[in-house]
């Protein structure tokens, strides 16, 4: 089974740039309007979006999206590359949440160039992330 997303997508070269170089995604079908990505069990579709038609909210929530790291190395890892080479598209940075909760994780944001919000996070008890 895969999970399938559609987002907006201002300038498809900018997200295609975004999801492939940031993100690690593989760009496997690119068109005049719209790229479709897979990553692990996702498939994400960025559709070219006119601006005037689809307004972001200013917040993160509720529109987002996210990928949650089972391993906590492979999860530190990433946001280390990332915030290496691509600071520039962190919205928020490394915390944690829930503190002393079964349900307690980590999690940072990233904003992509069409401001879709991307989450990830890493569980401390990989069973609480259902």
């Amino acid at each position: 089974m895969l999970i399938h997303v559609a987002i907006p997508s201002y300038e498809l070269d900018k997200s295609l740039n975004f999801y492939r170089d940031v993100i690690g995604a593989t760009p496997f079908r690119i068109l005049d309007d719209r790229v479709t990505f897979g990553f692990h069990n996702l498939q994400l579709v960025c559709h070219l979006t006119n601006r005037n038609d689809n307004q972001p909210n200013s917040g993160f929530y509720p529109r987002h999206f996210g990928i949650t790291f089972i391993e906590h190395t492979e999860y530190q890892q990433f946001y280390e590359s990332v915030l290496a080479q691509y600071g520039s598209f962190v919205y928020s940075g490394l915390s944690s949440r829930f503190s002393g909760r079964s349900d307690e994780h980590m999690t940072f944001i990233l904003q992509d160039p069409s401001s879709n919000f991307v989450e990830f996070k890493h569980y401390l008890s990989p069973d609480s992330s259902f």
